[in-house]
């Protein structure tokens, strides 16, 4: 709605500078239309308060109903928030509790795996899950093993008292032999003096069987040394002994000599010095010969076979191929040259070592 003023105002410019006039010029009023205005005027004040007024009310309704949805959403919001929290939590939970099955079974299999080893080095047969059940399987195990040694050592004992017995036994019987064979003795030379006193045939006859007692005596005494002899070693094992035989047990390797025949050395060592001869010398007579001389020296075989420094070291490890070109350049068959023949020998020594 368009309001149109019926008033009509004059403005009149008043200039700063120019000179105030004693008279002054008052726009025209007319007291009808100026009530009218006024009363539209009012009208109009009273309309845009009404105005102001729905409008606050609408901003207030939309700030609360803006309130009111944030609130709302806040809400929702929080307890999805707390929901997944709660999610979580339990996830959680649920982890750690897995985590911790997961380190208790890996604990029981380590332990289980560590109770097994001890058994392997033990020897124990049984499988035990617990140290307390390993003690007592080994306690076990040491209470029959202490009662198998008892059982063998009284059985051991049993038996040297047998060989001692039956050792007495036997020497008790020499001995009645031997002074039987001595009354015999005592008693052939009591009728050795009186046949001796008779006649000299007789002397003759007694002469020839004493040579036949002296005889018959000393195969009894080698009858009683082998008696002897037998039963000192039962007699000696009757006492304990220690399992370490001494050093005569151990069997000593014997390396071949280095010391080289007196005859004549016939092989060609043209080209070689005297170290170097030793060397190749040396070579030919050390058993066990060892990689770490073959390295030291691998040169100067080389050149003594004719081949590389590597089919040196495969020659000595016995490389079919390598030993086969070396025998069939050096075999005397071949070579028909004797001072040729120790390359033949030196390659065989390395592979039939």
């Amino acid at each position: 709605m368009k309001i149109t003023s019926t008033f009509s105002f004059k403005s009149q410019i008043i200039d700063s500078t120019a000179q105030p006039s004693a008279t002054v010029v008052l726009p025209s009023v007319d007291p009808v239309k100026n009530d009218t205005f006024e009363s539209q005027e009012k009208t109009d004040k009273s309309k845009r308060k009404k105005q102001l007024g729905i409008a606050g009310t609408l901003l207030v309704s939309i700030t609360a109903l803006i309130i009111y949805y944030r609130h709302k959403t806040a809400k929702k919001v929080e307890l999805a928030a707390k929901k997944d929290f709660e999610k979580r939590q339990k996830e959680l939970e649920e982890a750690r509790k897995k985590l911790e099955k997961e380190l208790e079974e890996k604990k029981k299999a380590q332990l289980q795996k560590d109770i097994d080893r001890l058994c392997w080095i033990y020897d124990i047969k049984t499988r035990c899950t617990s140290y307390e059940e390993f003690d007592k399987a080994i306690k076990a195990k040491n209470a029959e093993k202490e009662r198998r040694f008892h059982e063998r050592m009284a059985k051991s004992r049993e038996e040297a008292e047998k060989r001692w017995q039956r050792y007495e036994e036997e020497a008790k019987k020499a001995q009645e032999d031997y002074q039987k064979v001595r009354e015999d003795l005592n008693n052939a030379w009591e009728n050795y003096k009186k046949t001796a006193q008779e006649t000299k045939e007789s002397t003759e006859q007694f002469k020839k069987w004493w040579q036949e007692f002296q005889a018959k005596w000393q195969e009894q005494e080698k009858n009683w040394e082998d008696i002897f002899e037998k039963y000192r070693p039962h007699n000696e094992n009757a006492r304990p002994k220690s399992n370490n035989t001494g050093a005569k047990a151990k069997t000593e390797y014997t390396a071949h000599s280095n010391t080289y025949s007196s005859t004549k050395d016939i092989e060609d060592y043209t080209g070689f010095t005297p170290d170097e001869i030793n060397i190749i010398k040396k070579m030919n007579n050390t058993n066990p010969l060892l990689i770490y001389d073959v390295e030291n020296n691998k040169s100067v075989l080389a050149r003594y076979l004719d081949i590389t420094e590597d089919e040196v070291k495969e020659l000595f490890n016995k490389n079919k191929s390598v030993y086969r070109k070396v025998a069939l350049k050096w075999h005397p068959d071949r070579t028909h040259d004797e001072t040729k023949e120790g390359r033949f020998k030196l390659a065989n020594f390395f592979f039939n070592r």
